[in-house]
């Protein structure tokens, strides 16, 4: 392509894959596991990769909640309502929780 006159930029390094690195964790982790040596810290005979890979996890996303504002759209039932919901994430172990906000007395109908 420089033969065209074209400026070819410099070959650049890849970028890095997730995947790729938590499954060669994987791989060393189910490495270190058959030869009975220590995982994380702890000798164990009965936890499985997934154990241990579910436990890091634990620890090091500890605490980081992704949190989004929603609505619940009930107007099609007679009497129904919007309902004004936060939604929550919790990236340690996985799990929603869902709360309704309380309306203040200036959103409620008479």
């Amino acid at each position: 392509m420089e033969d065209l006159g074209m400026d070819v930029p410099m070959p650049m390094d890849l970028p890095e894959d997730n995947f790729l690195k938590s499954d060669q964790l994987r791989q060393t982790m189910t490495n270190d596991v058959s030869n009975g040596s220590l995982l994380f810290g702890i000798k164990s005979q009965d936890r499985t990769v997934e154990d241990a890979i579910r436990g890091r996890r634990f620890v090091e996303d500890s605490g980081k909640v992704l949190r989004f504002d929603g609505q619940w759209d009930e107007r099609h039932n007679v009497g129904g309502i919007v309902h004004d919901l936060e939604v929550r994430y919790f990236i340690e172990d996985d799990t929603v929780s869902i709360k309704e906000k309380q309306a203040t007395t200036e959103a409620v109908s008479a």
